[in-house]
């Protein structure tokens, strides 16, 4: 006997996908419909700025969630990373120095992380980005601190641990995160329960912070 598969849930875009030169037929709209009167989610999921998309499709009711603005919040976050990596991390680290820059890019992530996780409203999500300047300076700041702290004849092994880490996690954060939004995504939309996995991550940045300030900011000893 051959097992049918009942999916839950349908994930579309919208340009190119349900509309076609920005407006949706009528054809789409009734199978979008029957879609959701068979008791399964819609989620729209789409780059488009959402008063754009409000006034273009004024049908987003049909839908259980919408997902918009990933493409330009993307955009700014490759942005702020490319501006701080590329020409702001040297002028920070002369001025900081690498292990108190350290410090402050965990710390400022426990704050971006909680105030990404409180956003009521998506367009928060900017100007959050642009003042998370400090968080894009960690990843060069760490790889700097372990590898000056570790012989010359090991370091390869060092920071080929620190990246099998990264990729690690890098596994484990998405399948995580999904087990955590499995939780909440029944919620209404504004309920503050919807940015646990921002408070996840915000925990686990301070942890990092306690375990990171323990380390670099206690007194070093004196060698004869």
């Amino acid at each position: 006997m051959t097992e049918i598969l009942r999916y839950l849930a349908l994930a579309t875009d919208y340009d190119g996908t349900l509309a076609h030169d920005g407006l949706v037929d009528e054809a789409t709209l009734e199978a979008l419909k029957r879609f959701r009167q068979s008791g399964r989610k819609l989620i729209l999921v789409t780059g488009r700025e959402l008063p754009d998309l409000e006034r273009v499709f004024p049908h987003l009711d049909l839908f259980d969630r919408v997902v918009a603005e990933n493409g330009a919040l993307l955009f700014c976050v490759g942005l702020m990373s490319t501006i701080v990596q590329g020409g702001l991390i040297g002028r920070l680290v002369k001025r900081f120095g690498e292990e108190r820059l350290v410090l402050m890019a965990v710390g400022s992530n426990v704050i971006v992380q909680t105030l990404y996780g409180l956003a009521p409203q998506g367009w928060m999500m900017f100007p959050i980005v642009f003042a998370s300047l400090l968080t894009f300076t960690a990843g060069p700041s760490i790889q700097s601190v372990v590898s000056k702290s570790t012989d010359a004849s090991a370091q390869g092994v060092t920071l080929g641990a620190l990246q099998s880490i990264s990729s690690l996690a890098g596994v484990i954060g998405p399948a995580l995160g999904n087990s955590l939004l499995a939780q909440v995504s029944n919620l209404p939309p504004g309920d503050v329960r919807l940015g646990i996995n921002f408070f996840a991550c915000a925990a686990l940045n301070l942890f990092a912070f306690a375990i990171a300030w323990r380390r670099l900011m206690r007194p070093q000893t004196a060698t004869a």
